[in-house]
């Protein structure tokens, strides 16, 4: 998203799913940013990359708004949505903003592609 994106305009797209997460290494550089606010003790659910990557786009949006819910929670909201806002339109998985809690992950998929080919 261009730094011009108001934080506003960010939570509405992030809530409403159109902005689904922020992909990969930069999800990762927010994680390690919003942990770096937060004191020692406090826990904060890994991002959906790597192994979590084949994660339902419902279920990395959902990730993503615990993590701005932890942010709010710590006081720090407004820092980690000005680094948010400062990602490039690239740096995000997008989406019409019609997330299904149901859409088939990654696994599913693969697990049914299997079931198939025992048949």
């Amino acid at each position: 998203m261009p730094t011009t994106l108001s934080k506003e305009r960010l939570v509405h797209d992030i809530g409403s799913g159109k902005l689904v997460s922020s992909q990969g290494g930069k999800w990762h550089d927010f994680f390690k940013f919003l942990k770096s606010k937060l004191p020692d003790n406090e826990g904060i659910p890994n991002p959906l990359i790597l192994g979590g990557s084949g994660a339902n786009a419902f279920t990395k949006n959902e990730r993503l708004k615990e993590h701005l819910k932890v942010a709010e929670d710590n006081g720090v909201l407004d820092e980690a949505l000005d680094f948010l806002c400062g990602l490039s339109k690239s740096a995000w998985e997008m989406s019409d903003g019609n997330l299904d809690p149901n859409e088939p992950d990654y696994w599913d998929l693969i697990a049914e592609d299997e079931s198939e080919d025992e048949d």
